[in-house]
């Protein structure tokens, strides 16, 4: 359907009410195909809500490892800001899941941005408390930390 779509010269870059176009819509329904068809037919991979979340934020929100990967293998930035400043990998550390945050460095994420508040991944993860168990939460700290993140920075210094 997306090609009778594309041939009758739709624009695939259109954003719903909440900013959200083809590519965020489809990653957030982790429909792998329509993502690639957005992104072939020139679709902003790197759009906003208006929120200011991309589809890389959604996917790391979702934990969707895969869609993750496929985001940023196909030109997602892993480190656009929301509104508030938060990044994707301050998304995955409130939520202390290991496997997104291991795609996101690997995928060269800043694990020492600071969002609007000051904070860091590891400062929003330490506020956060933990979620999920506690061996997960301790391979997040770790791969922050392995990845040369600041642990005894304080928000005043930033």
């Amino acid at each position: 359907i997306l090609h009778i779509f594309a041939d009758a010269g739709a624009v695939l870059n259109a954003a719903d009410e909440n900013g959200a176009n083809g590519v965020y819509s489809a990653a957030a329904a982790g429909n792998r195909e329509s993502v690639l068809f957005f992104i072939e037919h020139g679709a902003d991979i790197n759009c906003r809500t208006r929120s200011g979340a991309t589809p890389v934020m959604g996917a790391a929100f979702k934990m969707d490892h895969e869609m993750l990967r496929l985001l940023l293998e196909k030109g997602g930035d892993p480190d656009l800001p929301d509104r508030e400043g938060r990044t994707p990998l301050m998304v995955v550390a409130e939520n202390s899941d290991p496997d997104s945050a291991a795609i996101l460095i690997e995928a060269g994420a800043d694990v020492n941005t600071r969002d609007n508040m000051g904070r860091s991944a590891v400062d929003i993860m330490l506020e956060s408390g933990r979620k999920g168990d506690m061996e997960a939460y301790r391979k997040c700290m770790d791969l922050l930390s392995d990845a040369g993140a600041e642990l005894l920075r304080s928000k005043k210094e930033s």
